[in-house]
């Protein structure tokens, strides 16, 4: 039996405690969070046995095999180092962390350790985007011509939504955090490294109220705008908002010499149901791909997180058992982190990043 312990209440409950239970052969054994009373409440409800009053209390029990971190961003470096110090693998949401640098240190102590590591990456197990990278592979669009990314939805968008560490810069909260470090991942697997990039960062709410109801300052970005060019040449876009009522949803489109790949989701309440797929060849109309059953998943959940969260979960599980490298991990954390910082730095300066030059 593998031991869970998982760290963080708040999506920790939702998706990584679930998603464990759902394996064979897994236990999630001990759970962490700020409010002791309501972790050990909360631990009842989901039927887990152990309640530890800090990170390093649940690294050290020899009975935790492994831990996944569902906390904030600014926590997860030194709650991460904490875990890998003890030697017990890791499993982190992502963004891994606040900079590069951070997840660079993460990455050489769980490789020192020898140990397990991944991140939750979860588009590279939706079944449409696994049909959609199967298609590229195909060459069905032949030479690449246009990348376009459309990530716009309504999650902050109410400006009384509550102050907390999303609107803070230093906290790791904003939607290039949340939403970009998914885009970066998947660009780069789908198509090629980003070689170089320029972003425009923007806070339209300045103002959220505390649970007091004061207005306190925001400075974290909830509209990013980027154009990358990869290292094969080709060029896109990046359109990304958590502010926009009634937004589009989340799109990929690809544009290519024989026709033209559509995926995309309109759902602005649940980032993972509802993607479709769409091919249309050159000078023809779309048509809705198909999706093989063998790409669907096993089982689905009223919250569309939970599916492909389960499968990375199950990744990390049997990386552990094989004790070979599981994708995707601390290395694409590491890649995301530094696009994020990149795209960063680019809008501070108001300058193109090359990539090589950068990291």
């Amino acid at each position: 039996m593998l031991n869970v312990g998982v760290v963080g209440t708040g999506f920790g409950q939702k998706i990584h405690v679930p998603g464990f239970q759902a394996l064979t052969g897994v236990q999630v054994l001990g759970l962490w969070g700020r409010d002791l009373a309501k972790t050990q409440s909360l631990a009842v409800k989901l039927g887990v046995p152990l309640v530890f009053e800090s990170v390093e209390a649940m690294a050290q029990h020899p009975e935790i095999h492994a831990v996944s971190l569902t906390t904030p961003p600014h926590l997860h470096y030194e709650q991460a180092m904490t875990v890998l110090q003890a030697k017990k693998a890791l499993l982190c949401e992502k963004p891994v962390a606040l900079t590069a640098a951070q997840v660079q240190a993460m990455l050489t102590l769980a490789e020192a350790n020898q140990l397990t590591h991944g991140v939750d990456f979860e588009f590279r197990l939706v079944p449409e985007w696994l049909r959609l990278k199967e298609l590229l592979a195909a060459d069905i669009l032949g030479s690449l011509r246009l990348i376009d990314v459309t990530w716009q939805v309504e999650g902050r968008a109410d400006a009384s939504r509550s102050w907390n560490w999303y609107a803070q810069r230093d906290q790791g909260g904003g939607a290039l955090g949340a939403i970009g470090s998914h885009a970066f991942d998947y660009i780069e697997w789908l198509f090629a490294p980003i070689a170089t990039l320029q972003a425009q960062l923007t806070t339209t709410i300045s103002q959220r109220p505390d649970g007091t109801g004061q207005l306190l300052a925001v400075d974290s970005d909830d509209t990013c705008n980027l154009l990358f060019t990869l290292a094969s040449g080709i060029s896109g876009l990046m359109s990304l908002s958590t502010v926009t009522w009634s937004g589009q949803g989340h799109w990929l489109r690809v544009y290519g010499e024989k026709g033209t790949l559509i995926l995309g989701s309109a759902d602005l309440t649940d980032y993972v149901h509802g993607f479709q797929l769409w091919f249309a060849p050159p000078g023809g109309t779309l048509q809705l791909e198909v999706i093989p059953e063998r790409l669907r998943f096993a089982r689905t959940y009223t919250d569309g997180r939970l599916a492909p969260f389960v499968g990375i979960a199950q990744r990390f599980v049997e990386a552990i058992a094989t004790a070979q490298p599981m994708t995707p991990s601390l290395h694409e954390g590491l890649r995301s982190q530094q696009l994020i910082d990149a795209a960063q730095y680019s809008h501070q300066h108001s300058c193109v990043i090359k990539m090589s030059d950068f990291v």
